[in-house]
C-alpha cells in the first residue's frame, strides 16, 4: 500500500502565542480533509481565522510532549455559535512557524478518541 504524501499549505500571519512568541507562519496540513472534517465545515480560511484567536488568550501550555515535540490541544474554541478544536505544534527547529495537524468541530471530540500527531 502506496501512503499518500501529505498536502500543506503555509501563509504568513501574526499571531502572539501565549506573549512569548511570535509566529510568522502557518502551515496547514490535509489532515482535516483526509479525516473527512471538512464535511464539516472546516477549510484553511476557517482554520487561518480560528488560528488568529490565538491573540485573544493570555496563556497556553502544551497539552503532551511527543519526542522533543510539545503538542497544543485547543479546546473549545468559539466561532459562528459553535466550538472548535485544533491540534498544532510549532514546526520542527522554529518558535515562529506553527504547524496545524488537524481541526474539527467541537461536538466530534467524543467519537474522536485519539489523534495522530505523527
Amino acid at each position: 500500500m502506496i501512503e499518500k504524501k501529505e498536502k500543506t499549505w503555509t501563509y504568513p500571519c501574526k499571531i502572539k502565542l501565549s506573549s512569548s512568541w511570535e509566529i510568522r507562519k502557518l502551515t496547514i496540513t490535509d489532515h482535516y480533509i483526509r479525516s473527512g472534517h471538512d464535511k464539516h465545515g472546516i477549510s484553511n480560511e476557517l482554520i487561518r481565522k480560528l488560528m488568529n484567536k490565538l491573540n485573544e488568550i493570555p496563556t497556553m501550555k502544551p497539552k503532551k510532549r511527543i519526542g522533543n515535540r510539545d503538542i497544543y490541544v485547543w479546546e473549545r474554541i468559539p466561532y459562528n455559535n459553535k466550538k472548535y478544536l485544533i491540534v498544532f505544534w510549532f514546526k520542527d527547529d522554529t518558535d515562529n512557524h506553527l504547524w496545524v495537524r488537524t481541526c474539527y468541530p467541537q461536538k466530534l471530540k467524543k467519537k474522536l478518541r485519539e489523534t495522530n500527531y505523527k
